[in-house]
């Protein structure tokens, strides 16, 4: 809303804005979407996935705006950036996984092997698992993946793979995992495994020590950008889906020490974000 200001688009003046919230419960937003639908909104502005997923089936004839969705193509948008619905357009948050590996072979030079946790009944942390992993084998390194279905299972999955022949531990993100990182951290912590991440609050608050995260913020302002583009009258169709225009390195040197390691001095110099210090 900020940004389409900064644009020069005034609300009541140059547009109407209801904002509706699932309240974070999926199976409302089937009958949420059809009641906009009903009252007949003219473009629909959608953020996660599970979101966009419900707006793709169901609006057709509409343009559909989206952002805060990792991997467009998962949630029904196309099968890639540029081959994409012809009603729906938006902003991707997928994490930057051979950005990380280049972290990793810059934060712990003789490493080869890291682990994770994934969500085995996520489609897009599934897809984050396995990106992380083909990313690493380019870099010559292993991922060692344990997949676990709920956030109870988190602590014990944290403490087992923190036990096992890994030199760090490399978390993607995932709705189950991220709700339960604490527990996490303290395997981290306890096995003096270095902790990287890809969402910068758990580099602030949740005891990970480096942090490679797309700005979510910005990508609600390049959303807006879409949108205004939208309002102008032009298409959907022609304009291609887009990763968030700005990404952090966020660093927090204490937690690092409470992992274990240092972080070199060319990473504190790039970080656009640090803590614990």
């Amino acid at each position: 809303m900020e940004e389409l200001g900064r644009l020069g688009l005034v609300r009541g003046r140059d547009y109407e804005l209801k904002i509706m919230n699932a309240q974070g419960q999926i199976i409302n937003l089937p009958s949420m979407i059809d009641a906009a639908v009903t009252e007949g909104n003219d473009i629909f502005l959608v953020t996660s996935t599970p979101t966009l997923q419900s707006a793709v089936h169901k609006i057709k004839d509409k343009p559909v705006i989206f952002s805060v969705v990792a991997n467009p193509a998962l949630a029904g948008a196309g099968p890639d950036f540029t081959n994409h619905v012809s009603n729906v357009t938006g902003i991707s948050t997928m994490v930057d996984f051979d950005g990380m590996v280049k972290i990793l072979r810059e934060c712990l030079p003789h490493a080869r092997r890291f682990g994770t946790l994934y969500a085995d009944n996520e489609d897009n942390s599934i897809f984050n698992k396995d990106q992380m992993a083909r990313a690493m084998r380019q870099a010559g390194l292993e991922l060692e993946a344990i997949g676990v279905s709920s956030q109870a299972e988190v602590v014990d999955a944290a403490k087992a793979l923190a036990g096992r022949d890994i030199d760090g531990i490399c978390q993607v993100p995932s709705n189950i995992i991220d709700a339960s990182f604490a527990g996490i951290a303290l395997a981290a912590r306890s096995s003096k495994k270095p902790l990287f991440c890809f969402v910068s609050g758990q580099v602030d608050t949740g005891g990970a020590a480096v942090a490679l995260s797309r700005d979510y913020c910005q990508s609600g302002r390049d959303m807006a950008l879409l949108a205004a583009r939208v309002l102008r009258g032009e298409s959907p169709a022609g304009i291609p889906i887009a990763l968030t225009s700005r990404t952090i390195l966020a660093v927090n040197p204490s937690n690092a020490a409470l992992c274990g390691f240092e972080i070199p001095e060319s990473i504190l110099r790039r970080a656009g974000r640090a803590a614990g210090r």
